[in-house]
C-alpha cells in the first residue's frame, strides 16, 4: 500500500492479483464499476452512501467537483494533467452522482484509469485557501481530514508516520 493510499481513497482500485479495476469493499469510494456508454466516452459512477471524512462529514460529489475544477487547472500544475486533458467534461449532477465524459473512446484499461483520476478533496477544509502554496494552506503538505483509513502524524522527506483515523463509517 502506498502512502497516497494510506490517507486517500479514490472511486475504484486496481486488483492486485487481477491487475485490473474493481471496486475494493475496504478502499473504494464508488458501489460499483461505472456504467459506461455505448460509444466509450461517458463514465458515471455512484459513490456509497456511507463514505464520510475522517472529521465525520459526508463525502459527497462536490468534493470530486471541487478537487476537479482546481486539478484541471494548468497553473495549479496537477501531476496527472496530461491524463486530465483526456476528459471533456466532469459534471455532478447530484450528491452521489459523477458522470465523466472522454474526447475519445480509449482502451477499457485506459479509459477507466482516466474517468476515475479524480480523487476527493475536502472542500469544507481546502475552500478559500490556495490550491498549490502550503505557507497558505498548510493542508498541502499535512492533510488534517482524510478519507483514507489513516492521519498523517508526521509528514517530512526522512519519516512519515500515520495513525489510524477513528472508526467511522466508510
Amino acid at each position: 500500500m502506498d502512502a497516497l493510499t494510506l490517507v486517500g481513497s479514490g472511486l475504484i482500485d486496481i486488483n492486485s492479483d487481477t491487475l485490473d479495476y474493481w471496486v475494493s469493499p475496504d478502499y473504494s469510494l464508488a458501489t460499483a464499476l461505472p456504467t459506461i456508454s455505448a460509444d466509450g466516452r461517458t463514465f458515471t459512477f455512484t459513490l456509497r452512501g456511507d463514505i464520510n471524512w475522517s472529521d465525520g462529514r459526508s463525502i459527497t460529489s462536490a468534493d470530486f467537483q471541487y478537487a476537479w475544477d482546481n486539478a484541471s487547472k494548468p497553473e495549479n500544475n496537477f501531476v496527472g494533467l496530461d491524463d486530465l486533458a483526456r476528459i471533456e467534461s466532469f459534471r455532478t449532477p447530484d450528491p452521489r452522482t459523477i458522470v465523466v465524459t472522454l474526447k475519445e473512446p480509449l482502451a477499457r484499461f485506459l479509459a477507466l484509469g482516466v474517468a476515475a483520476i479524480a480523487v476527493p478533496v475536502p472542500r469544507h477544509i481546502w475552500e478559500g485557501k490556495p490550491w498549490r502554496d502550503p505557507s497558505g494552506n498548510p493542508e498541502v503538505r499535512k492533510p488534517s481530514v482524510v478519507s483514507g483509513p489513516f492521519i498523517p502524524q508526521e509528514l517530512s522527506p526522512e519519516r512519515s508516520t500515520f495513525v489510524r483515523r477513528r472508526p467511522t463509517s466508510r
